[in-house]
């Protein structure tokens, strides 16, 4: 198994990129019809990422990219020092809002330290947890999964993220990410049943009563889990599984959201919150609509990224790139916030 990653630094194809000879779809890196790199975010993007929303990672706010995406670029872009990097960012167009949204479920895969992943998932629950005494009008939806239960199993989950983040400096490491696969896929269904429930249920997206806010707190939880998952999978040396997951949570996010329309949403919800609140519905409309519509864009976004990064993950393999030197790799990265590695073919 391979322990070298041939890693190269943006900048040697940035500027075929700005001359249009080299194009960046998602994750990849374009040369006409033929890949030519994978980019793959490094250890100081997440520490901007953090460092730029410290005002936002809050227990009355919780740490959204997806909401908060615009202002987190401006804040990103005014906290990274070294112009070549702001040079570097802004040519390949990674600071744009959708694409730091999109930075939610990873840039290639997600590097974020199991204590952050702990530290968002906490924070996010806390506005869950809120959902029994705020909506008592959808009480058979929240009813359909004991939400009580859940609070008292994501002590379990926080334990084993913080083991997760010790397991670096450990001698039984494996064993201890091999344990958080498990518990993060129990924590995933259950957060996919609870946004989609059953044929007979509708997705809390499309039910009027829940607010929009609450159901993009539960996806956003949803894709940290999926790619904390993805991330340990790597860390166990399960690149062959992690590709097999990559490609069934693809599929997963196109039947849940690809029929799916901010108009869709806000039709559906304005009726009643407008009953509730006694405002015109138009008017609801149209506010739900500027959550709505943000909140599509980065999952489309999300959507690209899982696609491209599958690509990523088979050239891993191509290259027989042990998956555990790679995560290892990005998270001692100091000075580059992307990475790029060059295409197998």
């Amino acid at each position: 198994m391979r322990e070298d990653i041939p890693f190269v630094i943006p900048q040697k194809f940035l500027q075929a990129y700005e001359l249009g000879a080299v194009k960046r779809f998602g994750t990849l890196l374009m040369q006409g019809n033929r890949i030519v790199g994978h980019v793959q975010e490094a250890a100081p993007l997440h520490s901007s990422l953090i460092k730029s929303s410290s005002g936002l990672l809050t227990t009355s706010n919780p740490f959204s990219l997806l909401m908060n995406a615009g202002t987190l670029a401006s804040s990103v872009t005014a906290n990274i020092q070294l112009e070549q990097v702001k040079s570097m960012l802004f040519g390949l167009q990674l600071l744009s809002g959708a694409t730091l949204a999109a930075s939610v479920a990873g840039i290639g895969v997600s590097v974020v330290g199991f204590t952050i992943v702990n530290r968002k998932l906490n924070l996010i629950s806390e506005k869950l947890e809120g959902m029994n005494q705020k909506l008592n009008q959808a009480s058979e939806i929240i009813k359909r999964l004991d939400i009580q239960q859940q609070a008292r199993s994501q002590a379990q989950l926080s334990s084993l993220l913080e083991l997760g983040e010790e397991a670096w400096a450990r001698k039984d490491k494996f064993s201890i990410w091999q344990k958080l696969i498990d518990e993060l896929l129990e924590e995933e269904h259950f957060y996919k049943s609870l946004m989609f429930g059953t044929i007979s249920s509708p997705s809390i997206f499309l039910e009027e009563s829940i607010p929009l806010n609450y159901c993009i707190y539960a996806f956003e939880r949803l894709v940290v889990i999926h790619a904390a998952r993805l991330q340990t999978l790597f860390l166990c040396q399960e690149l062959r599984a992690a590709k097999y997951y990559a490609d069934e949570q693809l599929k997963w996010y196109s039947a849940s959201f690809d029929a799916m329309s901010p108009s869709d949403i806000g039709t559906v919800k304005s009726v009643y919150q407008a009953r509730q609140t006694g405002e015109r519905v138009e008017d609801v409309r149209l506010d739900i609509l500027k959550i709505a519509k943000p909140f599509m864009k980065g999952v489309r976004e999300i959507q690209v990224n899982m696609a491209t990064s599958q690509k990523l993950i088979q050239s891993l393999i191509d290259q027989n790139i042990d998956g555990y030197e790679y995560v290892k790799r990005t998270r001692l990265e100091e000075e580059s916030p992307i990475l790029i590695l060059p295409a197998s073919n």
